[in-house]
């Protein structure tokens, strides 16, 4: 756990890379030729390829320059010297580590934001179980629903469990439902940030 640091900075970078790179991204793919041992071969020049590459890092930096941020790189960079990862890529397959753990954090905080407390304790039930059926699962939604009616009332069984599926908590197959890894780790974080179950519905 020593390592994971820098989350929010990872986590900036990731989504600055994906909003600002994802027609980059996209062009690239489509130019791709053939990926292979010797890499990946794409049908434009070599030396386009490098101006592309140096344009799109001058402009990502000067979009996203402060003060604050060249503090954090910095801070980033003594953090890695202290560490002793000097080789590059073990800087790479550090950075994109913390870039995961930042992006499911994320992913985490927007799911907790309105999630609702039957729908915890389906994740729960399930976490504990190979797989439930229908009838078992809405047990938790009658129970809500009949504590709060009204909330519950333009909210269907579907739309209630539909949620859950969407966040790719949990699966529905074979007639029955079973909890995901990510359903699984989403508990565990919860959990290990202090997250409690006091809420309604």
């Amino acid at each position: 756990m020593e390592h994971l640091a820098w989350p929010a900075m990872t986590l900036i970078l990731g989504l600055v890379f994906m909003l600002l790179f994802r027609k980059d991204v996209s062009s690239f793919l489509g130019r791709t030729q053939k990926i292979g041992k010797d890499g990946i071969q794409t049908s434009f020049p070599q030396v386009q390829q490098a101006t592309d590459k140096e344009s799109s890092i001058e402009e990502l930096i000067k979009e996203f320059s402060s003060v604050a941020i060249r503090e954090q790189e910095d801070n980033i960079k003594k953090e890695l010297e202290k560490k002793g990862f000097q080789h590059p890529q073990d800087k790479i397959n550090l950075l994109i580590r913390h870039l995961a753990i930042s992006q499911l954090a994320f992913h985490f905080e927007r799911i907790n934001a309105t999630i609702w407390r039957s729908q915890i304790l389906i994740l729960e039930h399930l976490n504990s179980r190979e797989a439930e059926n229908s009838e078992s699962i809405k047990s938790f939604y009658d129970y809500a629903a009949k504590l709060y009616p009204e909330t519950f009332a333009n909210y269907s069984f579907e739309q209630y469990v539909q949620f859950l599926i969407q966040f790719d908590l949990i699966r529905y197959e074979g007639q029955r439902y079973c909890i995901t890894n990510l359903g699984r780790e989403f508990l565990v974080y919860i959990a290990a940030t202090g997250q409690t179950k006091s809420r309604l519905f």
